[in-house]
């Protein structure tokens, strides 16, 4: 499944368009355990990735080899050393399992490790009805956006310990799940938000959120009116509100921007930068370049803005 818009801008609207519905201020919280699961990887999809490292460019090339399982159980050992010889062992039976379905090939049948194969696998599992590229890009933005906002600390601090530690709880998830390690959200299942955090919630929600998507949403369609004069096909739209963070940092947090509007724009520059790592933009030379320029700005900003 591609995306529908004809240029980066246009999917960017599609994505604001849906997070406004998505986050809702009485559910985010207990939909973070949920939204986690969603994101999660398949161990296939990792194995594929991992795959073209394992063999040289020519030995892919000209498929040289087998997928078996002495080289599936080299992937597990050197992935997950922490899960014991029995889990191991089921992983590596339902990777198997899952290359044959994916490639429509009877479990009888050798698997060469090549290109076309490693193409194939990587397609199927990121279009899968209900669980695409496409939505997963829009839940990770979801998502990112959720804990930027809950984990503000002018909200943070106005909720119950149990709250506190809940949000907490849920972003450590999603740093593992960033670093591609595996998670269990079980835990985080059956939260009841105690009464007293729902109007503290749905107050900074309006005066956050509601008003940070809804700016947001007019500065993307302001930027299609112009999408010539931006740079990187539209990503070029993250410019302005970087080189606000940009001087905010280089004035020490001095002068007349507040800390709404700095929530807008990292806001915005978080939406964009979980935009561009989908699986097909990721690689663009659009997408490489927008990293190179916000990443190291964006972090100086998330140390200095504390």
């Amino acid at each position: 499944m591609a995306w529908s818009g004809k240029n980066h801008l246009d999917n960017l609207e599609e994505v604001l368009t849906n997070l406004q519905w998505l986050i809702q201020p009485d559910t985010v919280i207990t939909e973070l355990p949920y939204d986690l699961e969603f994101l999660k990887r398949p161990d296939v999809e990792i194995f594929a990735e991992w795959c073209p490292g394992a063999v040289s460019k020519q030995e892919l090339n000209e498929g040289r080899y087998t997928i078996n399982k002495y080289l599936v159980k080299f992937f597990v050992d050197k992935t997950y050393p922490q899960l014991s010889e029995v889990s191991k062992k089921e992983k590596i039976d339902k990777i198997i399992q899952d290359i044959h379905k994916l490639l429509n090939k009877p479990s009888y049948e050798p698997i060469y490790l090549n290109n076309e194969n490693i193409t194939k696998i990587l397609e199927e599992t990121n279009n899968k009805p209900g669980e695409t590229h496409v939505d997963k890009t829009k839940r990770r933005i979801k998502v990112a956006i959720s804990l930027r906002w809950l984990q503000n600390k002018n909200l943070l601090n106005k909720l119950s310990e149990s709250t506190r530690e809940y949000i907490r709880r849920a972003g450590d998830l999603y740093g593992l799940l960033n670093q591609k390690q595996n998670i269990d959200t079980t835990a985080l299942h059956n939260y009841a938000v105690p009464q007293d955090d729902l109007p503290k919630i749905m107050d900074d929600y309006e005066t956050k959120i509601e008003l940070t998507l809804l700016t947001a949403d007019q500065e993307i369609k302001k930027a299609k009116q112009r999408i010539g004069g931006i740079n990187y096909n539209g990503l070029g739209v993250v410019r302005e509100p970087l080189s606000r963070l940009k001087n905010f940092i280089e004035k020490r947090g001095l002068g007349d921007y507040d800390e709404l509007e700095r929530f807008k724009d990292s806001v915005f520059i978080t939406i964009i930068l979980n935009y561009i790592k989908d699986p097909y933009i990721q690689n663009t030379p659009d997408a490489k370049n927008v990293i190179k320029l916000v990443v190291p700005i964006y972090v100086k900003f998330k140390n200095f803005d504390v």
